[in-house]
């Protein structure tokens, strides 16, 4: 092989890598061991369960959510900044296959390793991932369906499926904490696509975000937060009541709304893109808020 064809398959590859999009590996498979790490709780380190969840995290967030938005990079072609990647290079041939072969060797791998909600729980992801960007559904370009989809894959079924991966089932506990995540992540997702506004409309994608306006959907992101923390406070009052609990919560409620105010009242100078990442590390806050209450429940 020619010292250019060399380079030529290592551009190529690293393409294909960077479609992936690693940086968002660490992200997802931090909120998924949040779940493994609740439902564990003090078991956690008996008979090398650790592993597990590590191994659980690594499918999920490499495998099941890279091939996610490698299979979105190849029928979207953003050449601007997205979630994970700035300046991306042109999607390379067969993007599309690369990112759905990717997620089924992580179905595969469930299948002969894990147990059957894990499974099942990956399985949605799947079809809902195929389903968000694949023509002629295409459901991130009709408004309403791509908050849906993420909120309940990223927010909900990702917290599920790491409870799920070490306890195989989903107690009540869990199942209102994901409905929470749920709704927190529909907290998040505007802010992902405010500074991409411009160019989703330009190019006609009617994302929930082009159809609502910035600003209207910055007052949806409030309403949805005190959905989110009614959740949590309610799993709070049932299975972990206590002064500390409370003061956390409150904490991370604070900051969140400070942040969505701050973001509405300074809309027009407001650094779009760094709000984005500003909420994703108040998101990290609330992980780390949950692990503290609710382990066990």
């Amino acid at each position: 092989m020619s010292h250019e064809k060399a380079n030529r398959l290592s551009t190529r590859v690293k393409d294909y890598i960077l479609h992936l999009r690693p940086r968002s590996w660490l992200i997802v498979g931090l909120h998924f061991a949040v779940g493994g790490v609740v439902a564990a709780s003090a078991g956690l380190f008996v008979d090398y369960r650790w592993l597990v969840l590590i191994a659980g995290a690594i499918i999920w967030a490499v495998l099941l959510n890279g091939g996610t938005l490698a299979f979105n990079s190849a029928f979207d072609k953003d050449t601007t900044d997205i979630g994970y990647l700035d300046n991306p290079p042109f999607p390379p041939p067969g993007l599309g296959w690369f990112g759905f072969w990717w997620m089924v060797v992580g179905l595969v791998i469930v299948a002969l390793f894990f147990n059957t909600v894990f499974l099942s729980l990956y399985s949605i992801c799947l079809v809902m991932s195929v389903l968000y960007s694949c023509p002629p559904l295409r459901l991130k370009a009709i408004a309403g369906s791509d908050i849906i989809i993420n909120s309940a894959g990223y927010g909900a079924l990702t917290f599920a499926g790491g409870y799920a991966a070490m306890n195989g089932e989903l107690s009540t506990g869990a199942v209102v904490l994901a409905v929470g995540f749920a709704f927190l992540f529909a907290t998040f997702y505007p802010l992902t696509q405010i500074y991409q506004y411009r160019y989703d409309h330009q190019r006609g994608d009617r994302t929930f975000t082009v159809w609502l306006t910035p600003q209207r959907a910055l007052r949806f992101c409030t309403v949805m937060l005190f959905i989110s923390f009614a959740f949590f406070i309610y799993g709070m009052i049932r299975w972990r009541a206590h002064i500390f609990s409370a003061f956390l919560l409150l904490s991370a409620f604070v900051l969140w709304l400070s942040l969505l105010i701050r973001w509405m009242r300074h809309f027009d100078t407001f650094p779009h893109k760094k709000g984005m990442y500003d909420a994703l590390y108040l998101w990290g806050f609330v992980d780390l808020i949950v692990i503290l209450i609710f382990s066990g429940v």
